[in-house]
């Protein structure tokens, strides 16, 4: 029954993106409860009704309401599959060979009884899985991954595989952040989840069930992703169009060591620059008070060292730069001050602005931020495009 002809009085928060989701999209009366725990009589089971809802801002379908009990254990009847058994050990196979993982360790989430465990037999690798329901396995642990903070023993892991379990996980960011948070550096995975793109073109209404909170199209799926630690490496339909497989990668920090070389190698380039042009008696100007140049005052701490932040802007003039209290003055002001010198920071328009004030100051001498160092400009180069 399509339900919003007549009820949109759902309050629910997107288990993607947070937002608040009122309508309903579809209600199924009379469903089974869950896909497991089948009834010995009629006396144990009545129906229940399931909602589909979809969030208008991320487009993430989803079931309203709580998880089935045992959302943490994985009960798996597709193992048994002669088929899916030989296409899995030539997944894994090709996914150590690709991440060159020969030796290194790989964890299954969501594990079951080690049934997709055993397909790495043959494979160099050291393998091991995560399980919330009980099993006699030494290598799979007994846990869960409830949030970012929750510890793997064993881990770092160089790589994992969750296959078909995330659309079962009533917080979803918070266990695909505490999966990042057990890889190494270079951490790889496999995550697999049912494919909605399929089930929505077909018309697939059968697809849905109380076990599956979220329904992810390639687009949600790799959203969810991205926005909780990972990067996409490759997204693909596979098994038959019923499932979405992302290899994906933990996202790095930025390293952002070259920012601090680079403002150091400008810093030293300016004072140097300065120290001479004042030993010399020179009246010191720079030119462009857009936000790299404030930047570059502030940071260099030159600011005690330049007289005037000369700027086109009349919206700038007769103001002070921020943080370093430089007088901003019109060009109309270069002769009058007796200016000397000028070092150009206009980032992309420092070209034409070296080329103007060679045009119409030609006593003054010109130097131009190129490259993280101060550089001067002879006059036969006013007429060039420089590179800044």
């Amino acid at each position: 029954m399509v339900a919003s002809k007549f009820q949109n009085n759902v309050k629910e928060s997107c288990r993607l993106c947070g937002s608040e989701i009122d309508n309903y999209l579809i209600i199924y009366e009379g469903m089974p409860k869950s896909a497991q725990n089948f009834p010995d009589s009629p006396d144990e089971d009545a129906g229940e009704d399931l909602s589909v809802i979809q969030c208008p801002w991320c487009g993430l379908v989803q079931l309203a309401g709580s998880p089935v009990p045992y959302y943490r254990d994985v009960i798996r009847a597709s193992a048994v599959s002669a088929e899916m058994r030989e296409f899995r050990k030539n997944q894994f196979s090709l996914f150590v060979r690709d991440n060159n993982l020969f030796g290194k360790k790989i964890i299954e989430i969501g594990a079951g009884n080690g049934e997709y465990m055993s397909a790495f037999e043959n494979i160099d690798a050291h393998i091991f899985g995560l399980e919330n329901s009980k099993n006699n396995s030494a290598s799979i642990y007994k846990g869960f991954v409830e949030n970012e903070c929750y510890y793997i023993p064993n881990s770092p892991y160089d790589a994992f595989y969750c296959l078909n379990f995330l659309e079962h996980i009533p917080s979803p960011k918070s266990f695909l952040r505490g999966i990042v948070c057990n890889l190494t550096e270079d951490g790889v995975g496999i995550i697999e989840v049912p494919n909605t793109d399929m089930i929505f073109k077909t018309g697939l209404f059968s697809e849905f069930i109380h076990d599956h909170l979220m329904y992810f199209t390639k687009d949600t799926f790799r959203l969810m992703l991205e926005t909780n630690g990972f990067s996409v490496v490759s997204l693909d339909v596979i098994w038959h169009n019923y499932i979405i497989s992302a290899v994906v990668k933990k996202k790095h920090i930025k390293n952002v060591n070259n920012f601090l070389e680079n403002r150091k190698t400008l810093t030293d380039s300016i004072h140097a620059y300065l120290d001479q042009k004042s030993d010399e008696g020179k009246i010191i100007a720079s030119w462009g008070a857009g936000h790299q140049a404030l930047a570059v005052l502030a940071l260099s701490g030159i600011g005690g060292k330049i007289q005037y932040v000369i700027d086109s802007a009349d919206f700038k003039q007769n103001k002070l730069t921020p943080a370093t209290h430089i007088p901003i003055i019109s060009p109309s002001k270069i002769n009058e001050l007796g200016i000397d010198c000028i070092i150009v920071m206009a980032a992309s328009y420092s070209s034409e602005v070296v080329k103007l004030i060679n045009e119409n100051y030609t006593h003054i001498e010109v130097a131009v931020i190129e490259n993280n160092k101060i550089t001067e400009v002879s006059k036969k180069d006013c007429g060039n495009s420089l590179k800044v």
